[in-house]
């Protein structure tokens, strides 16, 4: 009887942790999907309205998809996002951090067509680390998901 509740218990945990790998690669895509749709948001709102830097962190705050937007200071966009816990706790790799922390590093820091062409090229940026992402997400996801459990009945085929 406690060996049938170790294998089970081994399985599960062995599926459990294939399960949240599997969930951290399919977050780290959607936060990718949400940087982009914000960068995008962030374009439109200084080519058709030239926002000022105060109005575009509302805009951010007010859209609440990623819980470090309502951590930024207007006036020290790059110092609140380097303090900010949420950011920090987002699933993206260093890379994709450097990306974020340049747009809002040098936003608000120029004119308009400096500005636009620096979202523009970063939007093109993390949109190809969400498509890179997206294409592991697809290769891995069920792999992790397979493994996991798989994982774990070979474990307990070794116990007994």
């Amino acid at each position: 009887m406690i060996k049938m509740i170790g294998i089970i218990a081994v399985i599960a945990s062995a599926g459990a942790l294939g399960l949240r790998c599997s969930r951290s690669l399919r977050d780290r895509l959607t936060q990718l999907r949400q940087i982009e749709r914000a960068f995008y948001d962030i374009s439109t709102a200084l080519q058709y309205t030239s926002a000022t830097t105060s109005e575009i962190v509302d805009m951010l705050k007010h859209d609440g998809k990623l819980g470090f937007f309502s951590q930024l200071d207007p006036l020290d966009l790059s110092g609140s996002l380097s303090r900010s816990e949420e950011f920090r706790r987002l699933d993206i790799n260093s890379e994709e951090r450097e990306i974020v922390k340049d747009v809002f590093s040098r936003l608000g820091g120029s004119d308009l067509a400096t500005q636009l062409a620096m979202i523009e090229y970063n939007k093109t940026r993390i949109g190809a680390a969400a498509a890179r992402c997206g294409e592991e997400c697809s290769r891995k996801c069920s792999l992790y998901d397979r493994l996991g459990f798989l994982g774990g009945i070979f474990v307990s085929l070794l116990i007994i």
